[in-house]
């Protein structure tokens, strides 16, 4: 009797043995596929996120948020102190490119310029698609004396572009406005005065950068 009950007993409890171990395997299984939805779920917040902030072509902050992150400045300049400058970038003659060598160039054009015009700037600064062929840049600590130099060498990167794939000796120029954030001023009023630079920047021959008075 004594050997039966330690045999049932024994096979209790590898039974109860076998039971756990398939029962450390199904939540071994459920976390891991929590996980991996988890990480699904991150991605696709972050990719939500991407579109509510950021141009689908070109990859740079759009329209909405840059505004958001100007008004965002001009109050935190008021607050302490400290300047910042605004830029409009246009591509000059962008209608032709799209005429000439399609919607696809274009295209191309827009990206090219928005990742070399992000490579030239500093990390606090912002830079994004206004609209269009149009461009903005937010230098951030910046009067009009310095933001002329970036702008400048922003305008030279663009310049020196190979669009070799689109046409062989094809190049892309553009035109910037600059304006300084005055105190006091509606980000409204900076941003027609950098708009008004740019008109002036154009109707002087293009490819050039101009402060607003």
């Amino acid at each position: 009797m004594q050997w039966f009950s330690l045999t049932a007993t024994f096979l209790q409890f590898s039974g109860l043995g076998g039971f756990i171990a398939n029962l450390r395997k199904k939540v071994k299984k459920n976390f891991n596929e929590l996980a991996l939805r988890n990480g699904e779920l991150v991605k696709a917040l972050q990719r939500i996120k991407d579109l509510a902030m950021r141009d689908e072509l070109t990859g740079v902050f759009n329209r909405r948020f840059l505004m958001e992150a100007i008004r965002n400045e001009k109050l935190r300049c008021d607050r302490t102190g400290i300047v910042f400058t605004l830029c409009i970038v246009d591509v000059d003659h962008f209608k032709q490119v799209n005429d000439q060598h399609g919607h696809l160039a274009g295209d191309q054009v827009l990206q090219q310029i928005a990742r070399t015009a992000s490579d030239a700037l500093r990390q606090t600064d912002i830079f994004g698609r206004y609209g269009g062929e149009e461009f903005a840049m937010v230098l951030t600590g910046t009067t009009s004396e310095g933001a002329i130099i970036t702008a400048e060498r922003v305008r030279r990167h663009i310049e020196e572009i190979d669009f070799t794939s689109i046409s062989p000796g094809f190049k892309v120029t553009v035109s910037i406005g600059i304006a300084d954030s005055l105190g006091g001023e509606d980000p409204a009023l900076t941003f027609k005065r950098a708009d008004e630079a740019l008109s002036a920047a154009k109707e002087g021959g293009r490819n050039r950068c101009l402060v607003a008075p």
